[in-house]
Parts: C-alpha cells; structure tokens; sequence
C-alpha cells in the first residue's frame, strides 16, 4: 500500500493566523490535531494540543488534548510549548513529526514523533516521543511536563470517567456507563498528578507560578479525568533527550515506540569529542550506533529482515538506555574528517528496532 505523506513546513505556519492541522490513519484508527493554540489570534495556550483520537472513525473520540509544557527556571510558570515551526503527516502506518526549530522563546529544539496504530476492532494506540535538545553552550536544567485530557467515548457517556493505576506507570480509565476505555502509560517521569478537568491545565501549568507535580489523584472519579507527568531533566550542551507517552483506546499501550530517534552527532566537528544520542530505547537495552559514508544495506545480526539503511556500516560503540530510554556515547572525530559526509543509524538488538539515517557533514 502507497505511503502519504503530508509536508507542512514553517513558511505555510507563520503570522498569527496560520494553523496547519494535520491528522494521520491507520485502518480504521484515526488522529487528528486541531489546534496548536494558535488557531484564533492571539495565541491561547489553553487550546494548546487540542486533539481527536478515534480508535475507529464511527466512534466517539477517545482523547481531546495531548500537549507539552515546560518551565524556563525556578522562579517562573511553566509554559505550553508554542506552535510547531514545521509538521510532517504520513500514512500506513499513521506517523507524524512536528518540529520546534530556533524558536527565540524556548532555549532548546524539540521533536515530536508519533505514531498511530490500528490495534484491532474499535481499539488504537498511539505512542508519543519527545526529543528535547540543549542548543546552548551551557548545561539547561528543564522540568518538562505531559498533559492528557481523556474523554473515553465522548459524546456516548464519555463523561463522567473512573481511574485506577493498574502498574507502576500506567493508568487506566474507564468511560462511566459503557465498556471503553483508556490505558495511559508514561515512562520514567519523576512526578505525576491526577485531577479533574481544568484544575490541572487552567490552575497548575498555566497559572503565574511554578508548581511541581503532587503524585497524587488516584484513584478518581467519576468525573472528567486530565492527567499530567513531570520529568526534571538535565541536559548538558548539545545533549537530547527523549521522553515517551502512549495511549491505548480500548486497547492495552504500547510499552516502546516503533523506532529509536537518534539525534547528529554534538559537536560534530574534526578534531573533538562529540556525543551522539539515541532515545525510545528499551530501558537497560543495549543500543548500538553505527556509522558509514554511503546509503546501502547492512544486515543486523540476529534481527532477520532488519537492515541498517548504509552501505558496510560499523559499529562506533554502544551504550546501556537508561531508565527514560536513553543512551549516548562519545566518539574522538579526528581532524581530519572535516568537511566528511557520515550516515548515522542506533539499533537496538533485543527488540530488532532502528531509528532513521541521520545524515551529517562535519564541521
């Protein structure tokens, strides 16, 4: 079946009045983002990540907004991530991309990546993966937050809901009066919060100060269920770091994203030590980096089927994920590669996962 693929970028987004929304599909499952904030002038980071999630397209929908926030500093409120400066959508499977690229009013890039997958009759999943990179030349300490505002089966009974945690990170809630349901699994964040809708939005993340997450909230209901998830990062300069979400309606969540993203190669010049890392792993995994100079095939040992995308690639090194999923290592770029085009690809081993090829001209 033909891919389609829907490229917005940052021309079509700019001024107050752009909104490029975008959605994605598989089988029956679809997603669909309806505001980035942005839509009416000026922006209103209330509507930030409003959002449609159909396990199937006859259904309700099962999530009405999904967004990221983040704290400048100690003393300051969090804030919703902005619009995207670019959108990629990509069908069969569903697969979108949306970028924050040298926005003066955040102090890191990010990338969302998100894939939607038809998990059976009236059942979908969608995973989440927020890479965050420190484009300063000094460490960032980021507290970064995920919010979720779940209306199971809005429109057939979809409020009020219940919510119980059902493992040590994930939460399950149930639509009040039918059978659906949805399960929210989020990996390794330092902090969680439970309550009903707008307390958490209106009077947590976007009020005038700054409030850490209180662990507390379950179980609830019934009643209209908003949870958030706080991780406090520490990024050294040029570092990434992937953080990851999912959702499962009327379906178990998926526990790891389809691929690993990988980040280029910090700083990337002849003559230096750079760091390349890789998140989504599996935590403990052993992730592999690879590396060569020209597109190709080579197989991965032990993962039938599964190809790096360069031609005789070799190993750089590798590294253990960490408990959030990442891994990175550091290489010595000697001088003399200056000006050398390099392909980069991670793959991990024990779950027969890749990320894409980072394709890189040192400095």
């Amino acid at each position: 079946m033909p891919r389609l693929m829907r490229i917005l970028p940052a021309a079509l987004l700019a001024g107050s009045a752009a909104y490029a929304l975008g959605f994605v599909l598989d089988g029956d499952a679809r997603f669909e983002w309806q505001n980035f904030g942005d839509r009416f002038s000026p922006f209103d980071a209330r509507v930030a990540g409003i959002s449609d999630l159909r396990p199937s397209t006859s259904i309700a929908e099962y999530m009405n907004q999904t967004w990221y926030y983040w704290r400048p500093d100690p003393g300051s409120a969090e804030q919703a991530f902005p619009p995207p400066t670019a959108e990629v959508y990509e069908d069969t499977p569903g697969h979108f991309r949306l970028d924050w690229v040298a926005l003066p009013e955040l102090p890191f890039d990010a990338s969302l990546h998100g894939w939607l997958k038809d998990a059976g009759a009236n059942a979908a999943q969608l995973m989440l993966a927020l890479a965050v990179t420190n484009r300063d030349a000094a460490p960032l300490a980021l507290p970064l937050f995920h919010y979720a505002d779940a209306d199971v089966a809005a429109g057939f009974g979809g409020q009020p809901d219940t919510a119980v945690r059902v493992g040590p990170e994930r939460i399950r809630i149930d639509d009040h009066g039918t059978f659906g349901f949805d399960e929210l699994y989020v990996r390794g964040a330092d902090h969680w919060q439970v309550d009903h809708w707008p307390y958490l939005r209106d009077f947590h993340l976007l009020n005038c100060c700054p409030n850490d997450l209180m662990d507390t909230g379950l179980p609830f209901g019934p009643g209209d269920f908003t949870a958030a998830h706080q991780w406090n990062l520490w990024l050294e300069p040029g570092e990434t770091r992937t953080v990851f979400a999912s959702v499962g309606a009327n379906s178990a969540p998926s526990t790891q994203a389809p691929r690993l993203l990988l980040a280029p190669a910090w700083p990337g010049s002849g003559g230096s030590s750079s760091r390349i890392d890789a998140g989504a792993a599996t935590p403990g995994a052993r992730v592999v980096f690879a590396v060569g100079s020209a597109p190709g095939v080579t197989p991965v040992p032990g993962c039938p089927g599964l190809v790096l995308d360069i031609a005789a690639a070799r190993a750089l090194g590798a590294a253990s994920a960490d408990a959030t999923g990442n891994a990175g290592i550091s290489v010595a770029v000697p001088a003399a590669a200056s000006g050398r085009r390099v392909l980069l690809q991670a793959v991990e081993p024990a779950t027969c996962r890749s990320s894409e090829v980072v394709e890189q001209v040192l400095q």
